[in-house]
């Protein structure tokens, strides 16, 4: 289940009349802000994902797609794809017990997804690097296991409001500094 997240910044209007008299200067100046706010939504996102879960800023950043504005179409999102994470990337550690004194040994797969929470996965194993489970009394089939994906932790309260106000606030910054930018090398030229 993919997430979007689209924002609509304050100050376009006021921008786009500022620069009415600038060739191309409203464009110009609205995408590279709206750009901008993409990439620091992203950084966010990933700062944000990574305080709560145990998981791999390569990881992250892999699954969360920008589409940039341009000067002819000034609309950009940030978008969170991705399929559910296996078990494995969350920090295993297999533990062989034997359950009864002389019985048969058995493996306690643990992971940490939530940092500081260490669960035990109930009827997992490991074999050739992944995570397994059986979901049936007869040896096989067996079925690796998975997890939330980066759709999930990106909706998660405390980081998609963090990225929606993120993404304005440097928005906003931009088309500003972009605007001022652009009159005084205009006022330069024509003075």
């Amino acid at each position: 289940m993919p997430i979007a997240i689209s924002i609509v910044p304050e100050g376009f209007a006021a921008a786009e009349k500022a620069l009415k008299n600038v060739a191309n200067g409203f464009p110009r100046a609205a995408a590279d802000a709206i750009n901008r706010g993409l990439i620091s939504g992203r950084k966010q996102a990933d700062q944000g994902i990574r305080a709560r879960y145990n998981i791999k800023s390569a990881a992250v950043k892999s699954e969360l797609l920008i589409n940039k504005a341009n000067w002819s179409s000034l609309s950009g999102s940030l978008e969170a794809k991705g399929p559910m994470i296996p078990l494995g990337k969350f920090a295993p550690t297999v533990k062989v017990k034997r359950v009864a004194r002389r019985g048969a040994r058995r493996q306690f797969v643990t992971v940490t997804i939530i940092k500081g929470s260490r669960k035990l996965v109930k009827g997992a194993f490991m074999a050739k690097g992944r995570i397994w489970e059986r979901r049936q009394d007869e040896r096989t089939p067996i079925y690796p296991v998975s997890t939330i994906g980066i759709p999930y932790m990106v909706g998660y309260v405390g980081v998609a409001k963090k990225v929606e106000e993120t993404i304005a606030r440097v928005t906003a910054q931009r088309l500003e500094h972009n605007v001022n930018r652009l009159l005084a090398v205009a006022g330069g030229k024509g003075g």
